[in-house]
């Protein structure tokens, strides 16, 4: 895939972690921490692609889920790739693995990260119906400071057309939910949820 202007995105790896505790299976999840970046929320383990650590996004997902679960490599098997992820400047590639424990205590996640981990069966998705809502999103060639337009893109002085002068729509997009007893499961992490449930349907 040849992807233009591929190096002005944000490139990151997930994990979508699989535990099987009594024949029924679990994805991990981890309540990411409130003092960071999207603090509070729901999400499988997984981070930014390092060029210097990592030699492909596979290495990430997989460092990604140590580093933030405390799990041992060895305990991570079967990893395959699930797909890719692209939106706005966003490039994630997914990959599945399962992890060889019995308990959710093994584990002894990063507290600067992650607040808690906690299994959710996969027939929990199934069974429970999603959410689906809808954001408009704008493009605006001005933010406003202190009461004045200070213009990013200056498209009077341009000569842009007279549509690019002010704030335009872009189209709608698509938001996933499902309610857990852990909060709200949206967002990207719902995107993924939906189409591995979807793609391993019985």
């Amino acid at each position: 895939m040849n992807i233009i202007g591929f190096e002005e995105y944000f490139k990151a790896a997930i994990l979508i972690p699989i535990v099987t505790i009594n024949n029924k299976k679990y994805f991990l999840f981890q309540k990411r921490a409130k003092n960071i970046r999207q603090g509070s929320e729901i999400s499988f383990p997984g981070g930014q692609y390092d060029k210097i650590l990592d030699k492909n996004f596979k290495d990430t997902a997989i460092r990604e889920t140590i580093e933030e679960t405390g799990i041992k490599k060895e305990k991570i098997k079967n990893i395959e790739y699930f797909g890719t992820f692209i939106d706005s400047k966003l490039y994630i590639e997914c990959f599945t693995a399962n992890l060889d424990i019995k308990s959710i205590n093994e584990l002894n996640h990063q507290k600067e990260e992650v607040e808690y981990l906690f299994l959710v069966e996969t027939n929990f998705f199934k069974k429970n119906n999603m959410k689906e809502y809808s954001i408009q999103t704008w493009h605006s060639p001005y933010i406003k400071k202190y009461g004045k337009k200070v213009w990013l893109l200056p498209s009077i002085k341009l000569k842009l057309p007279k549509f690019y002068h002010k704030p335009w729509k872009k189209v709608h997009k698509n938001i996933y939910l499902y309610e857990s007893s852990h909060g709200a499961i949206w967002g990207i992490t719902a995107h993924i949820i939906k189409v591995f449930i979807e793609k391993y349907k019985e």
